[in-house]
């Protein structure tokens, strides 16, 4: 079961993975296998909700921007725009997630498939890292970005990551590609967490324990989501891809020398 110590952890763990490009889910995938626990999916789901929390603070101003023109029907807008692509990117989500769920779980248990995810991150900062373009979000876009979020719930794919990597290799300006990226994190996060809520109901983890690592993360993803928009725009981003490829094979050889 579940302690209140390893629940803060893992929710330091996901606050400051969350939103830095290496994978919040392949990093508590290995703290879960580095302190010897096995957590449902529903925990890391739990996570996630905390961080979802931060994306409101962070992008208040935008997001009711865009609910009020979506509301008003305000067709002719930017913010009107940018609802559309969010569903968009939401629906092309769905269809790359729901068809393969029950094998992007089962990867949360195999340590070759989170170093897969890993390495597959590395590659992608390290094609789009210093990627400049002036473009804005358009349908196109909208469905490949949402494509690449799904491929994220695999466990060692970065949902920032792959995000904003596909935004920028489109040749996205950055601040919108960043933008975007957490914007349709809302409805992502939120739909896993709705599906999760009876698996987590049947948990048996204790309230203070889940409300610990809730506001662990909470507090650790405030730092993370600020520190990556200062990476992004500093032109940083592929350094991450070092730490990811290191880490994946650091990976490989733990599961390899334990057979």
């Amino acid at each position: 079961m579940l302690n209140l110590p390893e629940s803060i952890l893992l929710g330091i763990v996901q606050g400051i993975t969350e939103w830095l490009p290496v994978s919040s889910s392949g990093h508590l995938v290995l703290a879960q296998k580095f302190i010897g626990i096995d957590v449902p999916v529903a925990f890391d789901i739990w996570l996630h909700l905390a961080t979802l929390l931060v994306i409101f603070l962070f992008f208040w101003q935008d997001i009711k921007k865009i609910s009020n023109a979506a509301l008003k029907w305000q067709t002719k807008t930017a913010e009107f725009k940018t609802a559309i692509y969010m569903i968009t990117a939401t629906i092309a989500t769905a269809i790359v997630v729901f068809p393969f769920k029950n094998l992007f779980e089962r990867a949360f248990s195999n340590l070759p498939a989170v170093a897969f995810g890993f390495l597959a991150t590395g590659m992608l900062l390290l094609l789009s890292g210093r990627r400049q373009g002036n473009k804005k979000i358009n349908s196109q876009s909208a469905i490949l970005i949402g494509i690449a979020q799904g491929l994220a719930f695999l466990p060692g794919i970065s949902r920032s990551g792959s995000t904003i990597s596909t935004a920028l290799l489109l040749k996205t300006k950055k601040l919108e590609a960043f933008k975007f990226s957490f914007l349709i994190a809302l409805p992502a996060i939120l739909g896993a967490f709705v599906l999760k809520i009876p698996e987590l109901a049947g948990s048996g983890i204790p309230a203070a324990t889940m409300a610990a690592g809730f506001i662990a993360a909470f507090l650790a993803s405030l730092v993370s989501l600020a520190a990556l928009r200062r990476i992004l725009l500093k032109n940083k981003l592929h350094y991450f891809a070092y730490y990811c490829l290191i880490i994946a094979a650091l990976t490989l050889i733990t599961h390899f020398s334990k057979i």
